[in-house]
């Protein structure tokens, strides 16, 4: 009966602390030299290690998502601090704590 209660406690305490995570996308400029273009535009196998670093940078997990950036994603997603112009290629990574 212990470990039923035990498992069942386990199974709650996991799932509530999946709903925690929180996710948050970045637009990354692809000369950024993490090696966007290299790794990100041609689909290889390192593109998860690329985006994955990017996110550990910032002080998140793991990226979740990772694409081209459309010209809509960067001119909508601009500030006054932004390091991309719309003219660049640039890469969307969300990453997820």
């Amino acid at each position: 009966m212990r470990s039923v209660l035990f498992a069942a406690l386990l199974a709650a305490c996991v799932s509530l602390s999946l709903s925690h995570a929180t996710e948050t996308t970045f637009v990354v400029p692809a000369n950024d030299g993490y090696g966007m273009d290299d790794c990100l535009a041609e689909g290889k196998a390192c593109a998860k290690l690329v985006a994955d670093s990017w996110c550990q940078v910032k002080g998140m997990s793991v990226a979740v998502r990772f694409e081209r950036a459309s010209a809509e994603d960067i001119t909508a997603s601009l500030t006054s601090k932004a390091a991309v112009k719309p003219s660049e290629t640039a890469y969307l990574i969300t990453c997820q704590n």
